[in-house]
């Protein structure tokens, strides 16, 4: 009687074992506009913390990883009044695992929301 070693199947790392999950991430995302200020904890990969839309969020913040100067250039897809009421909006923690603080400016809140969508709604 012969013994058979099956090749692989005490190797780590074979075809077919579940992929490593994202690192997490982390945001703290603040909107300033004048006096007022609004801050909301973004988790994704679990999407959560206290923004009301954060798997929308977390969707959008994918699609540009993380960039948010992606989202500060794209044309609004809704329109906006001239108002000129500056807001800034800050975000500030880790982007699966890697440490950001990035910053977008608008003329108004209007075309904040409109270049942003979900990440700064609240």
């Amino acid at each position: 009687m012969g013994i058979t070693i099956i090749a692989g199947a005490l190797s780590p790392g074979i075809a077919g074992a579940a992929p490593a999950a994202p690192a997490p991430t982390n945001l703290t995302l603040t909107v300033h506009q004048g006096a007022d200020t609004r801050t909301a904890v973004l988790h994704c990969d679990p999407a959560g913390g206290d923004h009301p839309r954060a798997t929308a969020a977390c969707r959008e913040l994918a699609s540009i990883g993380g960039r948010l100067q992606e989202l500060s250039s794209r044309r609004p897809e809704r329109l906006c009044t001239m108002d000129y009421r500056p807001v800034t909006a800050q975000a500030r923690g880790t982007w699966q695992g890697r440490p950001i603080k990035q910053s977008v400016s608008a003329n108004n809140r209007c075309l904040l929301q409109a270049r942003t969508g979900p990440v700064f709604d609240f």
